[in-house]
């Protein structure tokens, strides 16, 4: 398998042929460094083949040609912009305890922290207190029943999306979500049927950005 990661999605090459543990890089033959000869081409390679092996497994220019291609998508703040609908439930949560509401474009920087992160912030206190914080489970409450009042793709991304399924290259989501919010999420966006894969906090034991939950989606595309 070769992972490319661009800008904020991931593009997955998975070789058609077995599985293996770990993902596997190909090291594309230099090309293109200027006008020098081709023994300092030879020489540009090896040097980057021996960098590389101390990390990665290499793979044959003709196992690249035999590879099939997927997309890999976090979901909040890459493929939807759910900040709004977050952000809103946790200002319900504010505005109960008689607190000041937050600014949108302010706590929008908080949700990458996920419900613990919004409750940190927003009430000034510890993470270890977040996460066990009653309106910690108010604010999923509140989300819960409106996840996507103003969650929206983000512009364009509907067109990717249709492009890939036009040239029949599968994708799917990798995220920090839990699956019941996932789920809901994309059925209300219309996504839940489309992706061909899932994976989600509940399906793994480490979550991102260690690497087990892309693992396990190239292992369920495959």
């Amino acid at each position: 398998k070769t992972l490319l990661i661009i800008v904020s999605f991931l593009v997955i090459a998975v070789p058609t042929f077995g599985q293996s543990e770990r993902p596997e890089s190909i090291v594309i033959p230099v090309s293109g460094v200027g006008d020098v000869t081709d023994t300092r081409k030879t020489i540009l390679q090896n040097s980057l083949e021996e960098n590389l092996k101390e990390h990665f497994k290499l793979v044959p220019q003709e196992v690249f040609k035999k590879a099939w291609f997927a997309f890999l998508f976090d979901l909040d703040g890459t493929l939807a912009d759910t900040a709004p609908d977050l952000v809103e439930a946790l200002n319900c949560v504010l505005r109960s305890l008689g607190h000041t509401e937050v600014d949108l474009a302010i706590a929008r920087w908080w949700v990458a922290e996920g419900s613990v992160g919004l409750i940190q912030n927003g009430l000034q206190i510890s993470e270890e207190e977040a996460r066990t914080s009653p309106h910690r489970q108010r604010l999923l409450h509140e989300y819960s029943r409106n996840l996507c009042t103003k969650t929206r793709l983000f512009p364009g991304i509907s067109e990717v999306l249709a492009a890939l399924e036009n040239r029949d290259i599968p994708w799917g989501i990798v995220t920090n979500k839990p699956e019941i919010y996932s789920r809901q999420l994309l059925d209300k966006l219309n996504l839940l049927t489309r992706c061909g894969v899932l994976v989600c906090p509940d399906h793994v034991s480490e979550r991102k950005p260690h690497p087990e939950p892309i693992f396990l989606a190239c292992d369920r595309l495959s």
